[in-house]
């Protein structure tokens, strides 16, 4: 039976049990005096609502390595969420590990690991996403006690869609079966619980009190200041180093040599910092690509053809309404998901992929957590891309600006349907990165032909919860040594499961 597969009922689960009690705000998030009583910052103080994520920042630079070649046991390619717990994973089981981020800024806003805030949940509908982010729990109440920060804040959260809609439905049912606790709050109950919020007739709000927001900047930065400062002497952690080949694919006599690129590539405008490393080459026994969006590009380098889609996202805050003296922080208000019609056109409709992933994937958001303004998107509605030095924006921003204005028309629709006190005006709006596979299901596994590479993609949308469970299974695999699916912790993502995917023809050694 899989690892993942449903246990025996366990005990309601308690968040605060499984984290630890915490103070529930930090003393930097404390609402300034003379702002309003919804507990947003003023516009006009706009250099400070990023004060804490540039804090993050402060104590992450400044990680590149002096010497010119490194060797190690694994080289894990790729420093955001998922590369950054891998290699902590790896660390704390005595590995000698290199971590490789390409951007000398490790808190860099140009993927997928930025912002401020992610939605943690159990409240899923798929009974292994449940287990995995019970998995997380522990490695979510180490990073928070060896931080001293509290990087997972909030009152829970809310599924919210029509009361027999086929989504909520099989939620419910899950939750029952796996007994974790839940409410139904219906139209009423929801406005005096949480008066945020609004439900039409034949709406309901299933509530889930373990949901929190995830701090994502502060936690990368919480992730590689372990690797730096937390006595693994066998850990390298270098930024600004950017992979460009590896050597002795296939080839399993001898190990593997990455060859990098020793410049911060990219300022956020497709332009060299000049903050790089001084690394020219790793070599390594085994490799783990955790590169997000820029694996794809990278795949014909080492002979591999997988179906993976980026796209570049767009979320929107929007503040309260004059005069409202309704918080909306994550100190009264829930995460949400809206399970309703985004009525976007995406590029996977268009192309008439069969699966729930082109259907509609609803809505997600946020209370304010640092950022000003309660967060909003429509999900998985951003505009498609081959490789992210080419995303819409930078190659064609006409129609990125266009997909834009949709994305925006479609959640103040949600806001007018929703939420009663939000000026459906956004207040600004962010970009991030996606790379999914077509069936939405994470892909981690060894390559078909050299299983000293392991791949590990494909999470956006839904991965930042499960961080530290992803970087045990990934850890896993590695030390294993055998594919996905011979892997009970793993089949579930195997790369057999996508037809016309695997090895191509030959290695691309350009």
């Amino acid at each position: 039976p899989s690892a993942l597969a449903p246990r025996p009922p366990p005990p309601p689960l308690s968040f605060s049990r499984l984290l630890g009690a915490r103070p529930p705000l930090a003393s930097g998030f404390v609402r300034p005096r003379g702002a309003p009583a919804s507990g947003l910052l003023p516009m006009r103080r706009v250099a400070a609502r990023f004060r804490n994520i540039k804090a993050a920042r402060r104590h992450t630079r400044g990680l590149a390595s002096a010497a010119s070649h490194n060797e190690c046991d694994v080289c894990v390619v790729g420093g955001g969420l998922v590369g950054a717990f891998t290699a902590l994973s790896l660390a704390k089981k005595g590995v000698k590990v290199t971590i490789l981020e390409q951007h000398a800024d490790v808190c860099h806003e140009q993927g997928s690991s930025h912002g401020d805030g992610r939605i943690f949940r159990f409240a899923y509908p798929i009974p292994e996403y449940i287990e995995l982010a019970r998995k997380s729990t522990s490695g979510w109440k180490d990073l928070q006690e060896k931080s001293g920060k509290d990087l997972l804040l909030g009152v829970g959260g809310l599924d919210i869609g029509h009361r027999d809609g086929n989504r909520i439905q099989g939620l419910i049912k899950t939750l029952d079966d796996l007994q974790i606790d839940y409410e139904l709050l219906e139209q009423g109950q929801l406005e005096k619980r949480f008066p945020q919020f609004s439900l039409r007739e034949q709406e309901i709000a299933v509530y889930q009190s373990d949901a929190r927001c995830a701090r994502a900047t502060p936690i990368i930065g919480a992730v590689w200041n372990q690797l730096k400062h937390n006595n693994f002497t066998e850990v390298t952690a270098v930024s600004g180093s950017r992979l460009h080949s590896i050597e002795g694919v296939s080839n399993t006599n001898g190990p593997l040599t990455l060859n990098l690129d020793a410049s911060d590539p990219d300022n956020g405008e497709g332009v060299g910092t000049g903050r790089g490393s001084n690394l020219k080459s790793v070599t390594a026994g085994k490799v783990v690509l955790a590169m997000g969006a820029w694996v794809m590009p990278f795949m014909s380098k080492i002979g591999l053809r997988i179906p993976l889609i980026g796209t570049e996202e767009c979320c929107a805050y929007f503040m309260p309404k004059k005069g409202k003296r309704i918080d909306h922080t994550f100190k009264t208000m829930p995460v949400f998901i809206p399970h309703f019609d985004h009525e976007i056109v995406t590029e996977l409709k268009l192309a008439g992929i069969d699966h729930e992933s082109a259907n509609d994937w609803g809505f997600y958001g946020l209370p304010q957590v640092e950022i000003p303004g309660v967060k909003i998107s429509a999900h998985h509605t951003g505009r498609s891309f081959l490789d992210p030095g080419d995303r819409p924006s930078r190659s064609d921003p006409m129609a990125s600006e266009e997909r834009k204005k949709e994305i925006i028309a479609s959640c103040q629709r949600l806001i007018s349907h929703l939420f009663p006190h939000l000026d459906p005006k956004p207040a600004h709006t962010i970009h991030c990165l996606y790379t999914s596979t077509p069936d939405h299901d994470f892909l981690i596994d060894t390559h078909p032909n050299d299983n000293r590479i392991v791949l590990a993609t494909g999470f956006s949308g839904h991965g930042f919860k499960f961080g530290p469970a992803l970087g045990d299974l990934i850890t896993g695999l590695v030390m294993d040594g055998r594919s996905s699916r011979e892997n009970a912790s793993t089949r579930r993502f195997a790369l057999e499961r996508f037809e016309n995917s695997g090895v191509i023809g030959s290695i691309d050694d350009s």
